[in-house]
């Protein structure tokens, strides 16, 4: 039986990233089924890409010189690829793509860090006027196999959870791993929104962090409790999500949930889930702790929500 082509994809980070690449490979997986796909990504966000049905073999990555090395040396000693999608653009990123056997080594246009001086191909810049958004740019990489640009949503294998959540529940992801996207006012928007849905629970997800909760009989603190291989099941059966400019957002898109992204220094034009202004979702600016885009996302929810 004849070995299918395998296409390495380097993208190991960061989760909003990760996710927006797999939507782009779940839309080259329905165009060609018969191309094996491998990812080199990040060890603490490997099962995220292992649980997406998408890639056959993972090659994770520990972000240390060592954990470089590493990882090169078993993408070297691995077998020959058809082509390696450097999705990423950065030095580290370059280096693993230089350390493939592959007929082909595509790369960003836009890369960074001398990244380009390791791919044989780049693929263009979409071709409407800048900011051009992060998923689009991704996409641009299906025509270099002679696919058309999409996207699809995606699915994971379910994780079992200790929490069962029994009500109808809103996701509300608190954190970010960059202090300046933290948007600083989730627990008022936390308890308003606890006090005018009391048949719903409002639960905080991530790591940990932060100071104090709202007091409230429908709230839940999961922070830190679950893990990242949990969260596509937890974000899957949400009314919503409610985050940060981070992944959770991205993630809420891909599985199809309505979302209310909050920014506070990055541009929404090239990073808020895709597509901006699609159905369902929402975008707010640096917004005091009540604002119109939180009673559009609620109002939005109400037509969702078991009566």
């Amino acid at each position: 039986m004849k070995k299918p082509q395998r296409l390495l994809v380097v993208k190991p980070s960061s989760l909003g990233d990760v996710v927006q690449a797999l939507q782009v490979v779940a839309a080259l997986k329905q165009q060609r089924p018969d191309l094996a796909v491998d990812w080199v990504v990040r060890d603490c966000f490997a099962e995220i890409v292992q649980n997406s049905g998408l890639v056959d073999r993972v090659f994770p990555f520990h972000r240390s010189l060592l954990g470089l090395l590493s990882c090169c040396r078993a993408i070297h000693f691995s077998e020959k690829f058809f082509a390696v999608w450097d999705m990423q653009g950065l030095l580290r990123s370059g280096l693993m793509t230089m350390a493939a056997h592959a007929g082909r080594k595509i790369g960003r246009s836009d890369a960074r860090e001398l990244a380009g001086l390791f791919c044989r191909e780049t693929v263009p810049l979409p071709k409407k006027h800048p900011p051009h958004h992060a998923v689009e740019i991704l996409m641009e990489f299906l025509p270099s196999l002679g696919l058309e640009r999409a996207i699809a949503n995606l699915t994971f294998t379910p994780v079992a959870s200790a929490f069962a959540i029994a009500s109808p529940y809103v996701l509300i992801a608190p954190e970010s791993r960059v202090a300046a996207k933290v948007w600083p006012h989730h627990r008022a928007l936390t308890d308003h929104l606890c006090r005018c849905h009391p048949r719903w629970t409002f639960v905080w997800i991530g790591q940990g962090r932060g100071g104090g909760t709202p007091q409230r009989s429908n709230f839940l603190d999961l922070r830190g409790r679950t893990s990242l291989s949990q969260l596509p099941a937890l974000v899957q059966n949400s009314l919503g999500v409610v985050a940060n400019d981070s992944g959770c957002g991205h993630l809420a898109a891909a599985l199809g949930r309505p979302n209310l992204t909050l920014f506070m220094e990055t541009d929404s034009a090239r990073f808020a889930p895709y597509p901006p202004g699609g159905i369902g979702h929402f975008v707010a600016h640096n917004p005091p702790p009540l604002f119109v885009e939180l009673e559009q996302f609620s109002n939005f929810l109400q037509k969702l929500a078991p009566r």
